[in-house]
């Protein structure tokens, strides 16, 4: 978060990052890191924004991204 919240720091880390290397990913700990990571950082209210929009937009993707990768379907 120090570098802002680029999209691609955090399409990185969904998309490959957590459900690569964190072995009890699952659907519910994406969404639940996704909420925990909006009530850990304070940011400003233009990251914010920017923030919470890349998760609207990404969400279901990444939600995606982890199934395929725990049930076999994406070997990245």
């Amino acid at each position: 978060m120090e570098n802002g919240c680029k999209d691609e720091y955090l399409s990185d880390f969904f998309e490959y990052f957590f459900i690569r290397k964190c072995m009890w990913s699952t659907q519910d700990t994406v969404k639940s890191t996704i909420a925990n990571l909006k009530k850990f950082y304070r940011l400003s209210k233009e990251d914010y924004e920017e923030f919470t929009d890349t998760i609207c937009a990404n969400k279901e993707y990444w939600i995606d991204c982890c199934s395929e990768y725990n049930d076999g379907i994406s070997e990245w």
